[in-house]
């Protein structure tokens, strides 16, 4: 995983609009499930700040552009959506 022990703990989920977020912060942020997360960063609905090739980070601005843009809902994935990522 890419959280450090000290960073476990800690919720970012009320953090100033600047900050940046990792997955499970993010869907705290949105109240969503982190595979919600991951599946709207595969799709392309959240754009990420890669850390490496496992790691990511979520700009709070993003997350808040998305729901302005979606009038305050969040779609989660249809079931189609994870089928199709099912190999």
């Amino acid at each position: 995983s890419c959280l450090g022990k000290a960073k476990r703990n800690s919720s970012k989920a009320d953090a100033p609009p600047g900050s940046v977020l990792n997955v499970r912060e993010a869907a705290q942020y949105l109240r969503v499930g982190e595979y919600t997360i991951r599946e709207m960063v595969r799709r392309g609905s959240i754009r990420v700040l890669p850390l490496g090739t496992r790691c990511i980070r979520i700009s709070r601005a993003s997350l808040d552009e998305l729901i302005k843009g979606n009038d305050g809902k969040i779609t989660p994935p249809s079931t189609q959506d994870i089928m199709r990522s099912v190999p």
